[in-house]
């Protein structure tokens, strides 16, 4: 087995066990203030009644906002929960979304590129599958975030970390333009569009 595939099927199997009490662990205050100020972000640049994909749903805390939203994730266990709450999701794949181009209007995705380890694929993947645009996070290389994660040495969880430089340069190879970015302790979300 390739280490690629030992790396996703260690994924995999950590966010399988992790589902059921992932929304207990997400009542905490750090996590209570992050998901509002993400949903914010996320409503400043989708319309709600936009089409949209979420990938990476998890068990569906950003889902249930948009009502033609749906959700991929590769864990079974997250999206068996977010069904159970009357969700459209889907067990799926970041890096080969089962859509067809220009699908969705947007897609988006929440504390997933960073556990990715081919996140150009997916936001290549994500890119391709919106007619409009992207929203994303990833962790700032450059925070007190990264310093503890790097000081724990995750071992049960691919863990990356970037600058906002690589992810421009990167996004600008995959034909988007970068409309709005906002930081929040070491949390960089942005939001981008794909050029004409």
């Amino acid at each position: 087995m390739s280490e690629k595939s030992l790396k996703n099927n260690a994924i995999k199997k950590y966010y399988n066990k992790y589902a059921n009490h992932y929304d207990l662990e997400r009542k905490t205050i750090h996590f209570l203030k992050l998901n509002k100020i993400q949903l914010e972000f996320l409503k400043a640049n989708i319309p709600e009644n936009s089409k949209v994909l979420e990938v990476g749903s998890g068990t569906g805390q950003f889902l249930k906002s948009f009502p033609k939203g749906i959700g991929i994730d590769f864990s079974k266990e997250m999206v068996n929960i977010a069904k159970n709450k009357g969700l459209q999701a889907s067990i799926g794949n970041a890096t080969d979304i089962k859509f067809k181009d220009n699908y969705f209007d947007y897609t988006y995705s929440f504390k997933v590129f960073a556990h990715v380890p081919n996140c150009e694929k997916m936001l290549s993947e994500m890119i391709r599958v919106s007619k409009k645009g992207i929203v994303f996070d990833f962790y700032n290389i450059f925070s007190l975030k990264a310093i503890k994660d790097n000081i724990r040495e995750i071992k049960t969880n691919y863990i990356r970390h970037d600058n906002f430089n690589s992810i421009k340069i990167l996004l600008k190879d995959l034909n988007i333009t970068i409309k709005e970015k906002k930081e929040h302790k070491g949390y960089f979300m942005i939001y981008g569009v794909k050029n004409e």
